[in-house]
């Protein structure tokens, strides 16, 4: 099993299509991983990063990080 530790980042943009999320994954040796989500309901931009916050904390718990630093362009 290999622990490591990453950066999560979070972005919202809101348009007309809905809501959704960019989340990135960055790894100490610069591997980047990119996740998108949607929202097929109604919400605000700050519930939005805060569910992708989320998000990001249980994809870094399934790549066995032990260590997260979050970033959020709020």
């Amino acid at each position: 099993m290999c622990y490591f530790p990453l950066e999560n980042y979070v972005d919202a943009p809101s348009n007309i299509s809905g809501n959704g999320a960019g989340i990135v994954l960055i790894s100490p040796e610069e591997h980047v991983l990119e996740y998108s989500i949607h929202f097929e309901f109604p919400t605000t931009k700050n519930v939005v990063e805060y569910k992708a916050f989320l998000v990001g904390l249980c994809l870094a718990k399934a790549l066995n990080a032990y260590l997260l630093q979050a970033h959020s362009y709020s």
